[in-house]
Formats: structure tokens, C-alpha cells, sequence
């Protein structure tokens, strides 16, 4: 740092210090909301709204900012003295954390080390709010490990064909519709889309469809005032990449686990492309109304769109299949850390067949010829493992 950034030698300690005292904070703070609602479960109820508020809050006003309030034209420059305003120092934490660098800077030291002894301060108070709160840990320690086994010990039995009964009643705002539909390895995918409609919000939102909008949304955001340039090419590679990650834990791996998908009288390849196809779907429903409404902000082209979104679908069945494979054909008595090992150089150099011609693409200016480029092999490599991949549930560990 002294030599890429010229910075000087307080300067650097300063950072360090910054550094070192959000890694504490990030303690406390973990510490204090543990203690606090394991006394007061109501608590944890707010935890969430709270933190909605705060964000909530910031974008409105960095929002208002850059339409209304903003002297300049730049709009990272605007954003910057929204936080920087006179009188944001006195802000508990967050103020005194970004004066102190600044006040260095000016050569100011005695307000640096005001700011230093405040934060100082404050983490000690928290430190002392948190052990005057009486709680009872080792209490919470054994019904958390007395929790923890009883799942275990249902997981072993679900997974030999037991019914598993539930201590206490679902809540209300799950659909309590009974899975009577499908018969043979249809009902693989009727119990995909049964799962999907059951425990989606208002029937329709699944939290992997709302992690997507509001990813797309913020994507817009960023484009359209912060930024100020961009296009759609931006959502569609997030989007891709979210879901190559979360196709990780593909619908096949779950169904293949439980012994009633050996007992049912179907061919490997028709359970497997039935229980397949749930997850495809589900993966389709969840993609559309976040390319739907960034394609709607952004103007994209309509042709780009639905290549983009064939390109994420393509990426998931891909990703599916690839991670279905890999999972089957680990002998199952290798150790957990070689399995993790395995699968992790999955997770890093999976995504290359797919990124190469989208990388090449975004180079040389032409996606459209890349992004179909990129979903042919993703389809060819899919095809593979379709291929292979249920004969191992005939001839392999299965």
C-alpha cells in the first residue's frame, strides 16, 4: 500500500484500525442480537422488518438524490455526498468509522482520535449491555443439540421409506392441498409443482422468484441512476450465474436419496427426465418475471430476451445434469473432504464451457451469435449426462 497507493504510514494504520474494528463490531453485534432475542423471542420478528426499514430508507434517499436533490451531474459523486453530508460524523458508528481517514487526511488528529476513542467506547458499552443480559447458554446449547439429533435421526428414517409426522401444525399460510396427483415417474414432476404452489407466497412467490426481481431491480437501479449507461446484457449474466450456482442442489440428488424412487415401477431415464423437468420448470417460472421487468426497464431487445433467458434455462439444465452426475458417480465411500473437494472443482470450473463464448461474445460486440454459441453447449453437454447418468441407478452406487 505504502507503494501502489502512496500512502503514508498512518494512513495505513488507520485503515488497519477501520478494518479491525468492523470485524468487531460484526461480533458484537452478532453477540448482542443472540443474547437479546434468545431472552425475548418476540424479537427476532423485528430483526427482519428493521433491516427492510434501513435499506428501505437509504434508497429512498439516494433515489430522491439523483432526481431532485443533486447539485451535480455525476451521479457517483452525488451519492458520495449524500454519505459524506455535514453532520453525518455524529452518526453513532457509521460516522465516527468514516471520519477517521478523512481527518487524517486534513491532518486533523486529535478529531481522528476522538473518532477512535468513540467507537472504542460504544463496542465496550455493547460489550457490557450483552453480559449484564442474563442467559441461560448452556440450556440453549443442549435443546439446540437435542434438535439437531431428532432431525438427524428423521432424515435416517425418511430416508428408508418412514412417514414422518410433524410435532406441531404447519402455519396457516401454507396451502394444506393434498399431493394426489400423478402416477408412475409422472409423479416426480406433479410433486415439484405440488412443493412450488404449497410453500410459495400467496401461491405464486417462491423466495428464489423474489431473490431474482429484486436482483434484476437493483441491476436496473444501478443502471439507469447510478451508472447512467448500460443494457440488459448486465441482468441476463447475473441471472445466468445465480442460476448455474443454485442449480447446485438439483431436484435429481433429492429424489434419487430416497429409496421409493428405486421401488417405483419405471424406467431410470423416465424418472430421471420426469424429475428433471420439475426443476426445469420451476427454474422457468422463477426466471421469467425478473428478465419480464428488467427486459421492461432496460428496453431490451426482444430477440436478446428470449436468448437470454433460453441461455439461464439451458445453464440450469446444464448445471442439473452435471451435479446429478458428479453425485452418482462418487463412490460413496470416499470421505466427506475428497467428495467436498471434488465437487467444489466442479462448482469453480463447471461454468467455463458456458463463460468462454459469452466472454468472446461481450469482446468482439456480437452476444447474439455467442449466447447461442454458449446454449448449444450447454444443451450438447446436457444431452451427455441425460444419457449417462440414469444408468448408473440400474448398474452404479445406486
Amino acid at each position: 500500500m505504502l507503494s501502489d497507493l502512496g500512502l503514508g504510514a498512518p494512513m495505513i494504520i488507520a485503515v488497519l484500525f477501520c478494518w479491525f474494528i468492523i470485524l468487531i463490531y460484526s461480533r458484537l453485534i452478532k453477540v448482542l442480537i443472540y443474547v437479546v432475542t434468545s431472552s425475548h423471542e418476540r424479537l427476532k420478528r423485528l430483526i427482519r422488518p428493521i433491516v427492510y426499514a434501513v435499506i428501505g430508507v437509504v434508497a429512498l434517499a439516494i433515489i430522491y438524490v439523483l432526481n431532485a436533490g443533486s447539485p451535480t451531474d455525476d451521479k457517483l459523486i452525488a451519492i458520495t455526498e449524500l454519505f459524506c453530508a455535514e453532520g453525518t460524523d455524529m452518526i453513532p458508528f457509521f460516522g465516527w468509522l468514516k471520519g477517521i481517514i478523512p481527518a487524517i487526511y486534513r491532518g486533523n488528529w486529535l478529531e481522528a482520535i476522538i473518532f477512535a476513542l468513540l467507537l472504542i467506547a460504544l463496542a465496550a458499552l455493547i460489550a457490557i449491555i450483552t453480559f449484564r443480559i442474563r442467559v441461560d447458554f448452556y440450556e440453549d446449547a443442549m435443546g439446540s443439540a437435542a434438535e439437531r439429533e431428532e432431525k438427524l435421526n428423521q432424515a435416517k428414517e425418511a430416508a428408508n421409506g418412514a412417514v414422518i409426522t410433524r410435532k406441531k401444525e404447519r402455519k396457516s399460510k401454507f396451502s394444506e392441498r393434498v399431493f394426489s396427483t400423478g402416477s408412475g415417474a409422472k409423479v416426480f414432476f406433479t410433486k415439484a409443482m405440488h412443493n412450488r404452489f404449497r410453500f410459495a407466497h400467496l401461491g405464486i412467490f417462491t423466495k428464489t422468484m423474489e431473490t431474482y426481481i429484486l436482483t434484476a431491480l437493483a441491476i436496473c437501479v444501478l443502471i439507469k441512476f447510478v451508472i447512467g449507461e448500460g443494457s440488459f446484457i448486465a441482468i441476463a449474466l447475473v441471472l445466468t450465474a445465480m442460476t448455474f450456482f443454485r442449480a447446485l442442489g438439483n431436484p435429481i440428488e433429492e429424489d434419487s436419496e430416497r429409496n421409493f424412487f428405486l421401488m417405483i415401477p419405471e424406467s431410470p431415464w423416465s424418472k430421471y427426465a420426469y424429475s428433471m423437468l420439475g426443476g426445469v420448470t420451476n427454474c422457468a417460472l422463477d426466471l421469467l418475471p425478473a428478465f419480464i421487468i428488467g427486459g421492461i426497464f432496460l428496453r431490451a431487445d426482444p430477440i436478446f430476451l428470449i436468448l437470454s433467458f433460453l441461455l439461464s434455462m439451458s445453464m440450469y439444465l446444464y448445471s442439473a445434469c452435471t451435479g446429478a452426475f458428479i453425485s452418482l458417480s462418487i463412490p460413496v465411500n470416499l470421505s466427506q473432504m475428497i467428495r467436498g473437494v471434488i465437487q467444489i472443482m466442479f462448482v469453480y470450473f463447471g461454468i467455463l464451457p458456458s463463460a468462454v463464448p459469452l466472454i468472446i461474445g461481450l469482446i468482439t460486440g456480437h452476444m447474439t451469435l455467442f449466447t447461442l454459441i454458449a446454449i448449444a453447449i450447454n444443451l450438447a453437454l446436457s444431452i451427455l449426462f441425460i444419457i449417462i447418468t440414469p444408468t448408473m441407478f440400474v448398474n452404479g452406487r445406486k
